[in-house]
Order: structure tokens, then C-alpha cells, then sequence
């Protein structure tokens, strides 16, 4: 059930007001490189991160060309 989600005990002592508050530095956070978006991006697209980049061509769905298109047999001699 969605609308009743667990409650752990434990959790809601440690959140308060005064931990709601707290805020991190960028300094602090730490976000793999794969998630920023590419500094040297040359297209228009520069806002993408790299997995993005990465699994923009999977959605193109170009493993399926040579499924449809079977490549001939090469010639024999």
C-alpha cells in the first residue's frame, strides 16, 4: 500500500527541525562523473549526461539493423 508507507521509529527520531535545516556545501556532495553533464560536449545536446549519451543510441534501436538486414554470406572461392 502506497498511501501507508512504513514508518521506521528509528528514522523519525533522528528527523528534526534543526536537521531539516542543515544544509551541504556543494563541496560535499558527491555525484559520479557519468551523472555530470559532458564539459567537452560539441553538439547542442550539452545538457546530457554521459549515460545518457551512452544509451542514446540504444534508443535508436541500431542493435536491431542487423536483425531486420542479415548481412549475405561472404563469397566463396
Amino acid at each position: 500500500m502506497d498511501s501507508n508507507p512504513a514508518v521506521n521509529a528509528r528514522l523519525q527520531k533522528l528527523i528534526d527541525d534543526p536537521w531539516r535545516e542543515e544544509n551541504l556545501s556543494f563541496d560535499e556532495i558527491v555525484v559520479p562523473i557519468k551523472e555530470l553533464p559532458d564539459p567537452e560536449a560539441d553538439a547542442t545536446e550539452a545538457h546530457l549526461t554521459l549515460t545518457q549519451q551512452d544509451t542514446k543510441w540504444t534508443d535508436l534501436a541500431l542493435s536491431k539493423i542487423l536483425i531486420d538486414n542479415p548481412l549475405p554470406p561472404p563469397p566463396r572461392c
